[in-house]
């Protein structure tokens, strides 16, 4: 009985040795491409590997989380938190704002934009592969390598404090678990105002939560969610690769993002949910 109590208390603490191993692993690999992008590492080898170091780093919150939940209850633990990417019983609503709202959201910040003197609406990612990227973006574009990770910090969080204090919490160290990033050039976020990338992750994992608590705990309503912002993110031009251009269809999504996120905070917080 004792070690079951443990398991509960511990289970209960705010995850910090999860964060440290998620942020060390990843800002430990990614800091060899930042080191080669600006000159500090000469090396055609690493650079050639680029994309790889980012792939690779990516994987510090899968990692941190597995290891973390291998260490306080072994493989019957680890298999119950792996076996979560398969519940697939979303309610509809929730599956349909997985899936659908981001993509949505995109296109209309586009068409705002547009109306602005920016580029058109157009879907940017050819359709014979689309169905290779999606797969791409959930297995290597960051949603397997992210989300069993930011599940074991939600679960012990929202044990703590209400929800809307728990999601954001998360957003914000989301958003900056990925700051290493701004700084390797080429990258999306190089292009990205910093405060407007955390409005995003605050935003958007406010949401994700509430996906994932409504579906029972479900990593894969998490993934598909996840996905969704990558392959929007890809087929949508929204974010404008230039230095000297702010990123006003970018800025639209973000703040419609925002907007989208009131209705769930202001429930949450009505009802006071732990």
């Amino acid at each position: 009985m004792s070690d079951s109590n443990d398991e509960r208390n511990a289970s209960a603490r705010f995850p910090l040795a999860f964060f440290v191993i998620a942020f060390v692993f990843a800002w430990a690999i990614w800091l060899v491409p930042l080191a080669s992008t600006r000159g500090w590492i000469s090396s055609p080898r690493i650079a050639s590997l680029e994309v790889a170091f980012l792939v690779v780093g990516a994987f510090g919150p899968l990692v941190s989380s597995f290891l973390l939940t291998y260490r306080a209850g072994g493989g019957r633990a680890l298999r119950e938190i792996a076996g979560r990417a398969l519940r697939y019983r979303i309610p509809a609503a929730q599956l349909l704002v997985a899936v659908l709202l981001l993509p949505a959201l995109a296109a209309l910040a586009v068409y705002l934009h547009s109306r602005e003197g920016g580029a058109a609406l157009q879907w940017t990612m050819p359709f014979p592969i689309v169905a290779l990227n999606y797969v791409l973006l959930f297995f290597l574009g960051g949603s397997l390598q992210e989300e069993f990770g930011w599940a074991y910090a939600i679960d012990r969080m929202q044990r703590q404090w209400p929800l809307p204090g728990s999601s954001m919490g998360l957003g914000v160290i989301w958003g900056l678990w990925h700051l290493p990033l701004f700084f390797i050039p080429g990258l999306s976020q190089t292009f990205l105002p910093l405060w407007t990338f955390l409005l995003m992750t605050v935003s958007l994992r406010v949401l994700m939560v509430w996906v994932y608590n409504a579906a029972q705990r479900s990593v894969l309503a998490t993934l598909l969610f996840h996905t969704s912002l990558n392959f929007s993110l890809n087929a949508f031009p929204i974010v404008q690769r230039s230095e000297n251009t702010f990123p006003r269809s970018w800025l639209y999504f973000v703040l419609l993002l925002c907007l989208a996120s009131v209705p769930v905070i202001w429930r949450q917080a009505r009802e006071k949910t732990r």
